[in-house]
């Protein structure tokens, strides 16, 4: 069954997206022209729902975290020796990784 379009909206809606323990924590606005109107955040089961969302998100900015171990946290591995912290967040020291003896 093809899929109809709904009715012209004067908005767009936006939407920020988190990964959470239950799901996708889900920061939506209306937008229109220079009025910014948040909704309440609400969290989605699955991200397939934040895609299915009507209505349709006309922008989603996706804040996925990658890189982690299975505990959680990143820290103590190889990976942590590349970075350092600094005053405009973390800058990449070496790209060349070795697991080895020199």
């Amino acid at each position: 069954m093809p899929s109809r379009p709904g009715p012209e909206l004067p908005y767009s809606v936006v939407a920020g997206v988190t990964p959470c323990a239950p799901g996708w924590l889900v920061a939506s606005a209306k937008l229109n022209g220079p009025t910014f109107a948040p909704e309440l955040p609400r969290v989605l089961a699955t991200f397939a729902e934040v895609l299915d969302e009507r209505p349709s998100f006309s922008v989603i900015a996706l804040n996925a975290p990658i890189g982690y171990v299975d505990g959680g946290h990143m820290g103590g591995g190889p990976v942590t020796a590349w970075l350092e912290p600094s005053w405009d967040g973390v800058v990449l020291r070496s790209t060349t990784l070795r697991l080895g003896p020199p």
